[in-house]
Order: structure tokens, then C-alpha cells, then sequence
């Protein structure tokens, strides 16, 4: 059985103390499906409170997939994405982290619901306003002439009495 270090280089034990090298574990969830980064996200909560960095780290990958996917979270093949996102919410509600847990609150409560829609320009561009207040009585009776804007008439509301 080959041992490797950290770069990857197989240790020859009988020329090295095994002591000497770190032995961290190091996952790699860029590599691992959703659904299996949620099963890996399950056996992190109930390991030692050392693997909340891990937590942590797996949060920041799902927020960067979550600004990836943007707002086709809520197309079919995000599914997984999704039930990660709510048992890893729960998770870091657990083990009170606050920063990522708000920041994955913020991005799927926005990318859940339906994009925003720009409101085209209208064709119909809207009626000037005249600068002097609007008068009861008209000015003239002549037509308006094309250098000064038309006065429009506001209709009040008649009250009948019974």
C-alpha cells in the first residue's frame, strides 16, 4: 500500500518517520455532486466541533454555485442544489454562524423568485406639464399654438345630493 503526502508524493516509510507529515483531509466538493456534498455535509455536523471550518468552507462553495445558477435555481436539474442549500441552512443555524448563514438566506430568497422584469419604454410619450398652475377659465380661445404646451382640463369629482 502506497502512502502519499499532502503534494501528492508517495512516503517511503522505511526511509521517513510517518510522524513528521500532516495528515489532513482535505475534500475537494468542486468535484463532488450536490447530493453527495449533502451526505458529506451530514457526517461533518456530527464529527468534532474542528470540522465547522469544513462547514464553512462547504457554505462558500455553495454560495459561489448559488451566484452561478443565479435565477435557474428553480429549474428541475437544481433540485439537489436546493435540499443542500435547506439542510445546510439548517446546519449553520445550529452551529451559530451567522455570516454564511445570512448570505445563503439573501441569494436564495432573491434567485427563488421569478427574474425582474424591465419595463420596456412606452411608445406614447406622457403629456407636458405647463409650469403655471391650471386656471378654471382658459386663457384664450384661440388654438394652442405650437410653441406652448396645451392646457389640460382636470376633471373634478361631482357629488350628487340626495
Amino acid at each position: 500500500m502506497d502512502i502519499y503526502d499532502q503534494y501528492g508524493h508517495i512516503i517511503d516509510p522505511t526511509h521517513t518517520d510517518l510522524a513528521d507529515h500532516d495528515y489532513s483531509l482535505i475534500i475537494d466538493f468542486e468535484q463532488e455532486s450536490f447530493k453527495g456534498c449533502e451526505s458529506i455535509l451530514e457526517i461533518l455536523y456530527k464529527c468534532s466541533s474542528l470540522c465547522q471550518k469544513d462547514i464553512i468552507i462547504l457554505a462558500n462553495h455553495v454560495i459561489n454555485n448559488l451566484l452561478i445558477v443565479r435565477y435557474d435555481i428553480i429549474n428541475p436539474e437544481y433540485r439537489d442544489l436546493v435540499q443542500l442549500i435547506h439542510v445546510l441552512f439548517k446546519i449553520l443555524q445550529r452551529i451559530k454562524n451567522k455570516t454564511e448563514m445570512m448570505i445563503i438566506h439573501e441569494l436564495f430568497n432573491t434567485f427563488i423568485k421569478p427574474k425582474p422584469i424591465s419595463n420596456p419604454s412606452s411608445p406614447v410619450s406622457p403629456p407636458p406639464t405647463s409650469s403655471a398652475p391650471p386656471s378654471s377659465t382658459p386663457t384664450s380661445s384661440a388654438p394652442p399654438s405650437s410653441t406652448q404646451p396645451p392646457v389640460i382640463k382636470i376633471m373634478k369629482k361631482f357629488k350628487k345630493n340626495k
